[in-house]
């Protein structure tokens, strides 16, 4: 992947993203998508967070732009949350709403389809207005599924998502529309809450991240200089004044105060700070002014390194987990090819 950068020699330019997605619900789609983006042409490096749903990807802006890479990532059936300077996400009406939730739309839809279809069986409504509603629901909830088979196959990967469009193909190919029907609503919905639980856990690090302010007050040759908190490097002198946060760790070289610890450690009361005591990134200063000699760079501090501890446990898998998807990668074509055969 490296090759983006020595096509234009040593000296190329590499320039870095951290895009986060939206509608990524399955880890198998997740490494779809960080094979794609890695393959395209002027990508150095892809690392994508199935966790935290961002992608980090490294280019040479010569061969390759943002707009090419957020282009690709639509291609693949995902969405870029673009933030307002205020860092806010844009829209909050019902439309909004609707376009961040796709899968859980289409899963209501298909849903309903299917009740309709099975309603009118009951009735012995006569066809095709029963194969109709099972049509429209295995339309309306299998789009991202069959989309999402068809970028893994384009991507030489065989997932679940190949195998239930293969599975529903199949069943409306042979006429049976409520079976065909109803495993799309199931397997929808099966994606869905699996999204909703990925969402939640995506909300509880982004307010994890919120913990650090953006910016931190530098002092250097006697003047005070605002600077972003990626910035800070092990050394620096800060000011943290009355209800700000600590950006970084870091000790107590001038001044007393009483920190707030209770977002980092738990302590439910205050701790008093002075000379030479250790503080704690995204901590709350109370009362009076510190001087802090930061002993950490920002990515390296205690609350980065939790944040890293948490996506870290989030993404690994159990040993069998491991076994399992070894094993599918030959299982899944294996079994495709031997029911074809058998059916020819």
């Amino acid at each position: 992947m490296d090759n983006a950068a020595s096509t234009l020699g040593p000296a190329a330019e590499l320039r870095s993203e951290t895009l986060e997605l939206q509608g990524l619900d399955c880890p198998d789609c997740a490494a779809g998508l960080e094979k794609a983006i890695a393959g395209m042409p002027g990508v150095a490096n892809a690392r994508l967070s199935y966790t935290s749903s961002t992608l980090w990807v490294e280019y040479v802006p010569q061969l390759m732009g943002r707009d090419r890479i957020v282009a690709g990532v639509h291609e693949a059936g995902y969405r870029v949350r673009e933030q307002t300077p205020e860092g806010r996400e844009e829209g909050r009406s019902a439309l909004a709403f609707w376009r961040r939730h796709p899968r859980g739309v289409a899963t209501a839809l298909s849903g309903g389809l299917v009740a309709v279809g099975l309603l009118l069986t009951l009735l012995s409504v006569p066809s095709p207005l029963p194969q109709l509603a099972f049509g429209l629901g295995v339309v309306v909830g299998g789009y991202h599924t069959a989309r999402s088979a068809l970028f893994s196959l384009r991507s030489g990967l065989t997932d679940m998502n190949v195998l239930m469009t293969a599975a529903v193909v199949g069943a409306l190919a042979i006429g049976e529309w409520t079976e065909a029907a109803s495993v799309v609503f199931l397997f929808s919905l099966a994606n869905a809450l699996e999204s909703y639980t990925m969402d939640r856990t995506r909300r509880s690090i982004r307010s994890l991240l919120q913990l650090a302010p953006r910016e931190a007050t530098l002092l250097k040759d006697g003047r005070q200089l605002k600077l972003p908190v990626e910035q800070i490097a092990a050394g620096d002198l800060l000011l943290v004044r009355p209800g700000e946060r600590i950006a970084t760790d870091g000790v107590v070289v001038g001044g007393s105060s009483t920190v707030d610890q209770a977002p980092i450690t738990g302590e439910s009361v205050p701790v008093e700070k002075g000379m030479g005591d250790e503080l704690y990134a995204g901590t709350i200063n109370q009362q009076g002014a510190l001087e802090v000699r930061a002993t950490r760079p920002y990515r390296e501090n205690t609350l980065s390194r939790i944040i890293q501890m948490v996506e870290e446990a989030q993404s690994q898998k159990a040993p069998a987990q491991q076994f399992v998807d070894r094993f599918a990668r030959y299982y899944t074509p294996a079994v495709i090819l031997l029911a074809t055969g058998i059916a020819l």
